[in-house]
């Protein structure tokens, strides 16, 4: 029982960042661990936690995705889920990719739920399934290139958000748990570029006094009004370098840890060029090409063919870079340590 408790702790943080309330939820849950040793259920509570810091904190998508991402495939693994396991995935769905699987475990999430539809939170979790894939399907129209350009890509999409929204309001139509309504409002508003729509959402917030949540979706909506407006020729050739820099960087075997060192950039930021949600400036691009051991106008070729009989000069070329960049994190007594060995072990082969 005290498990469920601390469990229901987290989840009642509901995903505003709170430094004080997290920390107390985090050192009960590291406190459980050290009596009764590791449980599934209590590490993914304390990734839930992580996830919750890293998003109020530094609002950085890729890590969180990184962070549930254990999560998620312990409960892809396992055949039954119980009534926890599916509160802790309503709370990770959103970072499932792509958004047909998003949708899919979804249907069994909820399939699933319906066994335990006597419990008190049964509706709250329903609710909070069909609102968590709403996210995952507007980063779907707003920073999926295929479903921006893809007529019939977009139609299935806007289908796929309909059903999810339109049982959010059939659960709500008595006018219970306005919050989850307001929220998928807002959001049908935010996918369907409605600003009338996204207001009647907020009117209801402010009316509840749900300051914290209105802020959140606020910034939200910003952000994806931001990427409607943005110049998709631009965004596309932005995908098309990023990919041209994704094979490229695979064909020389490295990896994307190798190259944000190299740029003394982010992982997360080189996954948003490789991807095409960020572009890059030249100097980058050319220090990339140097990397690589090509020319520039090969991360601007729009042939789609990809690297094809890579050198093992090239190969040697990259590593080389990648010495360099671990050789320059090195203390002054790590290499004498470094020098030291290789002498002594030159001096063996000698001996």
């Amino acid at each position: 029982m005290l498990k469920h408790q601390l469990l229901n702790e987290v989840f009642a943080i509901d995903g505003n960042y709170r430094p004080a309330e997290n920390k107390a939820a985090e050192s009960k849950l590291l406190e459980y661990i050290e009596k009764n040793g590791d449980d599934p259920q209590i590490n993914d509570a304390l990734r839930i936690l992580e996830i919750y810091a890293v998003e109020g904190s530094l609002n950085d998508f890729e890590e969180s995705r990184k962070i549930a991402t254990p999560i998620l495939n312990r409960l892809t693994r396992a055949y039954k889920w119980n009534f926890y396991d599916i509160r802790i995935l309503a709370r990770v769905i959103d970072y499932v990719e792509p958004y047909e699987r998003t949708h899919a475990l979804a249907k069994e999430a909820l399939r699933q739920l319906e066994e335990y539809s006597k419990e008190e939170r049964y509706t709250i979790i329903k609710l909070s399934i069909h609102v968590n894939i709403m996210v995952r399907l507007l980063r779907a129209r707003y920073f999926d290139l295929e479903d921006m350009d893809d007529p019939e890509a977009l139609e299935n999409l806007d289908s796929v958000f309909s059903m999810h929204f339109d049982a959010v309001i059939d659960i709500c139509e008595n006018g219970n748990f306005p919050i989850h309504r307001a929220i998928a409002i807002i959001r049908k508003g935010i996918f369907t570029k409605d600003h009338e729509l996204m207001e009647e959402g907020f009117k209801v917030l402010k009316k509840l006094k749900e300051y914290d949540l209105h802020r959140m979706l606020e910034d939200e909506a910003k952000e994806y009004e931001r990427y409607s407006g943005f110049d998709i020729s631009k965004r596309r050739f932005n995908v098309m370098v990023g990919r041209n820099v994704r094979e490229q960087r695979k064909a020389c075997g490295l990896s994307i840890d190798d190259v944000a060192k190299m740029l003394d950039m982010t992982i997360a930021a080189v996954g948003l060029m490789e991807r095409g949600d960020r572009g890059q400036t030249s100097y980058n691009l050319a220090r990339l090409a140097d990397i690589f051991g090509v020319s520039v106008d090969v991360l601007y070729n729009d042939t789609g063919d990809g690297p094809s009989n890579i050198s093992a000069d090239r190969r040697k070329n990259a590593k080389a870079h990648k010495l360099d960049v671990i050789i320059e994190n090195f203390t002054e007594a790590e290499m004498k340590f470094l020098v030291a060995t290789a002498e002594g072990i030159h001096k063996l082969k000698n001996s």
